[in-house]
């Protein structure tokens, strides 16, 4: 990508779409501060010069996300909670129990992650960057493997997200879920036509 330059504003849910090998995953990975891009990264205006602040304020959640298979599912939601020093645990826990509930995990957070589906397996991931309270949610071709109740619940947490200021940068092939939930599309094009 030559001479880029995105701006997204708090309460945009940005839709990023393209054919395969546009970009469009390495674009959220440079924003979630995965691949180094110190000198073209800004956020609220200035530079970032400390990833590790940047990424306290960021959720990322890639279309495979990483979980420790052979714990549980609440030992993986306190390995997140503590990975990035969440200071409120109560708050952040109320929030794990809301979204549990609502998603339908809670009968399955004393069971290894092992033995989950890979739609179980998104949902507590899911779960996990959302009770975090970040200011800026990325995904990657979210929801793949959620059921369709599930999808609907997820967007419209993703909506009211953003009505509190916070932005929603994700990618997507799906039609629905873009009509559904963006308030704004970008297109990356390769110049060699990659499909």
């Amino acid at each position: 990508m030559k001479q880029f330059n995105l701006e997204v504003q708090s309460g945009e849910r940005l839709c990023i779409t393209g054919r395969n090998g546009a970009g469009k995953s390495t674009l959220l990975k440079i924003m979630a501060g995965l691949i180094d891009a110190r000198n073209f990264l800004f956020y609220e205006g200035r530079p970032v010069v400390d990833m590790s602040a940047y990424k306290n304020k960021i959720a990322y959640i890639p279309v495979a996300p990483s979980l420790y298979e052979l714990l549980t599912g609440i030992d993986n939601l306190l390995f997140i909670m503590n990975l990035f020093k969440v200071d409120n645990h109560q708050s952040y826990l109320n929030k794990v129990n809301e979204l549990c509930h609502q998603f339908g995990l809670t009968d399955f957070l004393n069971k290894r992650v092992l033995d989950y589906s890979t739609g179980m397996k998104q949902k507590l991931f899911f779960i996990a960057m959302m009770a975090r309270e970040t200011e800026v949610c990325l995904l990657d071709e979210p929801f793949s493997s959620f059921d369709s109740d599930s999808q609907k619940l997820a967007m419209n947490l993703l909506s009211e997200y953003t009505c509190g200021n916070k932005a929603v940068i994700f990618v997507s092939h799906v039609d629905s879920i873009i009509n559904t939930l963006a308030n704004r599309t970008l297109a990356l094009k390769t110049s060699n036509g990659g499909s």
